[in-house]
């Protein structure tokens, strides 16, 4: 599991917010991108997508690995505390954006990341079950400009 989605899991637990896998994966997503936008610890950001890939499935961007981490919970809450991350605690406005998004239901944060421009430009490849294209750092980068 990256850092970033542990932190968010260990947000989530402090705020008695329950979180799904869903939620997990597009928050993840959308945090990277807050991160990137904001030029807020860019090492990290690029720390998780090393170690993990990132991909373009049919409900927006999702880490595999993460999903299969997380699968036997289905759409139920995660019951997994997370840990906190000191670097990510300290960057200024983050756990409130992980909250603001963990208020928001899933499959909003699943229609917002369909209108970023890696996931619209492969969407018949994902549509059509051709391909899971894979993001990196640029594609991210560009989601969020």
């Amino acid at each position: 599991m990256g850092r970033i989605s542990d932190h968010i899991l260990h947000v989530a637990n402090d705020r008695e917010t329950p979180i799904t896998n869903l939620q997990l994966q597009k928050i993840t997503y959308f945090v990277m991108g807050y991160m990137i936008r904001h030029n807020l610890n860019i090492s990290i950001v690029k720390e998780d997508l090393t170690n993990s890939q990132l991909e373009a499935w049919l409900y927006g961007p999702v880490f595999p690995e993460l999903y299969d981490e997380f699968k036997r919970f289905g759409s139920f809450p995660i019951d997994y505390d997370g840990e906190k991350d000191s670097d990510l605690n300290e960057l200024p406005g983050l756990n409130n954006i992980i909250g603001n998004l963990i208020d928001k239901p899933p499959f909003e944060l699943v229609e917002n990341s369909h209108k970023r421009k890696f996931w619209k430009t492969n969407r018949d490849k994902i549509a059509h079950g051709m391909a899971n294209p894979v993001y990196d750092f640029e594609h991210l980068s560009k989601d969020f400009v």
